[in-house]
């Protein structure tokens, strides 16, 4: 048996052919691979959306938009006759709807001033309990206190940018308020850090009034439930806004479920990714397929004489499977650093973001391994099985 001769012009007439098949393929890898990395950074992204502590507890909290600033006392307290309503809370800012803010002259530890917008609400009194916002010092707002219109509750991010080391007690002047109102507030509380936006933004300073100060009227109301039959429960929450409000239809959402909808850009993108990341790996290992049809159509030969010569299954399917493994890993090399550059511009879009290491890559890679080579297995144990005198019998 004559191995040269068997062996002389094998390839030689498809060398081309070939050289392009692997690098279509391996230019669907690239772009499968980079998908299948950009999905599972997304995934993480919308994972640590939903797990991340705002500060504050939205669980059970429902949050019902109200018609007109002089009803939320009297629409409060038939909320609160509802036995599974555990709390209820007025307030001109919903979380994640927007920002307020005004024009504070603030005087820093260093003695400069400052006349800086900062973000704030207006709330009544049961609003930092029913949030479960903490206080780091100082005291909520009271009524046992008295004239409690001109005092403030400011965040922890407030007191860390004017460096005070004791906030308590400060003074701060709000101006372009109408003549004979109050202006000068004193701070009487700090809070914990909270998220009064979504997550794209970072914590701002953030300043707490009691809604008679100020003209913006109370436009949500904020209701606790205490009890899982939410479905009675919300039938009698509007129940009891329809005793009130004759004029505006009601209108109530979780802030859970509020959430959901801020970030159902991304929960889509997501959705998409996958669906692109499935098509294309499926559309690559269609490619791989053919390319190991053709490359073990033009190897045939050389298997055989391989297994003739004693090579062994496990040897022939390695023998078949390196190449293809190296298309793949060449792919990775490629694909790795753009998706990791698009992952990390996309990521930079939110304030607060995960993070993500070789695990992602790894997991992405194995992947789209596993599934090409399952693609091909059948057509490589095919191949491996095949009795070398049928392919030899005419040489």
């Amino acid at each position: 048996l004559k191995a040269n001769r068997i062996l002389k012009n094998l390839g030689s007439s498809s060398k081309g052919g070939s050289t392009l098949r692997r690098v279509l393929v391996s230019f669907q890898f690239i772009i499968s691979i980079g998908l299948m990395i950009s999905t599972l950074v997304v995934y993480k992204q919308i994972n640590y959306l939903h797990t991340k502590d705002l500060g504050y507890d939205s669980e059970q909290v429902l949050s019902v938009r109200l018609a007109a600033p002089d009803t939320p006392g009297i629409m409060k307290g038939q909320m609160l006759k509802i036995p599974s309503v555990s709390a209820a809370s007025a307030v001109n800012l919903q979380p994640a709807t927007g920002d307020s803010g005004a024009t504070f002259e603030i005087t820093d530890e260093a003695g400069e001033t400052h006349r800086d917008i900062v973000s704030m609400a207006t709330i009544d009194y049961d609003y930092l309990d029913l949030m479960g916002i903490d206080l780091l010092k100082g005291r909520n707002f009271d009524p046992d206190f008295g004239n409690e219109v001109s005092k403030i509750i400011v965040n922890q991010t407030f007191v860390e940018k004017y460096g005070w080391e004791e906030p308590i007690g400060k003074q701060i002047e709000i101006g372009e308020w109408e003549e004979g109102e109050e202006h000068v507030f004193t701070i009487v509380g700090v809070t914990e850090d909270f998220n009064m936006l979504s997550l794209y933004e970072e914590v701002k300073p953030f300043a707490f009034f009691l809604s008679p100060q100020f003209n913006w009227g109370p436009q949500y109301l904020m209701v606790k439930m205490a009890s899982e039959n939410y479905q009675a429960t919300l039938s009698q929450i509007q129940t009891a806004y329809e005793s009130v409000e004759k004029t505006r239809p009601y209108s109530g959402i979780f802030l859970d479920d509020y959430f959901e909808l801020i970030y159902a850009q991304e929960n889509q993108k997501a959705k998409i990714y996958l669906t692109f990341s499935a098509l294309t790996i499926l559309v690559a290992c269609i490619g791989l397929f053919g390319l190991a049809t053709f490359i073990l159509q033009s190897r045939m030969k050389e298997i055989s004489i391989r297994k003739v010569l004693g090579a062994k299954m496990n040897d022939i399917m390695g023998l078949i499977s390196k190449e293809f493994i190296l298309i793949i890993f060449i792919s990775s090399l490629i694909a790795i650093p753009l998706a990791y550059y698009y992952s990390q511009d996309w990521l930079n879009s939110f304030a607060y973001r995960t993070s993500f290491g070789v695990d992602v890559f790894i997991a992405s890679v194995l992947i789209t391994l596993l599934i090409a080579m399952a693609s091909i297995s059948i057509q490589a144990l095919k191949t491996a099985r095949t009795n070398p005198a049928d392919t030899l019998r005419d040489q």
